[in-house]
């Protein structure tokens, strides 16, 4: 998806609409189990060209490839902490040592997380799964990162993206936001807050995905 890292405000338009399409699946207690950006597809949206939210672009992102989904009507919760499917880098510890998972949700909260990080820093993460790698449970990683030749665009994020991949990306489950926790988050609400009021983001955001 796209080759420059995005400015916040624009990752956040492709955010907000992923994670309120999976708000939706989770509501009908599906899992994805998938989510990276090849998953992502965008459609045209003539109505979102009338909404700051939307970076008053007229498209909109939306989940795509739901061949290792799982529905949850139909299965146990403990039947689901055998699998061990999904993308290596997009999975969470959980799923990469085939843990008990209390809140099968927040599996893909972590996807999720990978997700963002790759929209502003075009870059994974952790190097190595999440389970292998040290630095998934290093809580200052994101710093870290910032400072090493791995961050070759030299993005610095603002502090309110550190916090809310901190949260995303938390190695324990216990310490991981829910997904209503990151639409609810201080970083959504800058980002729209920024495209509602100031012009040059607007336009900013529209180049970026247009």
């Amino acid at each position: 998806m796209f080759t420059k890292p995005f400015e916040e405000a624009t990752a956040y338009v492709v955010m907000r609409s992923i994670s309120l399409a999976l708000k939706s699946c989770h509501r009908n207690r599906i899992l994805h189990l998938d989510l990276k950006e090849a998953n992502v597809l965008i459609t045209y949206e003539k109505m979102n060209e009338k909404l700051y939210e939307c970076g008053q672009v007229p498209v909109a992102f939306v989940l795509a490839d739901f061949g290792v989904s799982k529905d949850l009507t139909m299965t146990k919760p403990s039947e689901l902490v055998t699998y061990h499917r999904g993308t290596l880098k997009y999975m969470s510890p959980e799923q990469n040592i085939m843990a008990p998972v209390k809140d099968v949700f927040k599996v893909e909260v972590f996807q999720l997380g990978v997700i963002l990080f790759r929209l502003i820093y075009k870059a994974y993460p952790f190097q190595q799964s999440s389970h292998e790698d040290s630095e998934a449970r290093n809580p200052n990683f994101i710093e870290d990162f910032e400072k090493s030749s791995r961050n070759s665009h030299r993005v610095k994020g603002s502090e309110s993206l550190k916090f809310i991949l901190k949260r995303m990306l938390a190695y324990r489950q216990e310490d991981r936001m829910t997904l209503d926790e990151v639409i609810a988050s201080d970083w959504f609400y800058e980002q729209k807050t920024k495209l509602y009021r100031d012009i040059d983001v607007q336009q900013r955001t529209n180049k970026q995905l247009m």
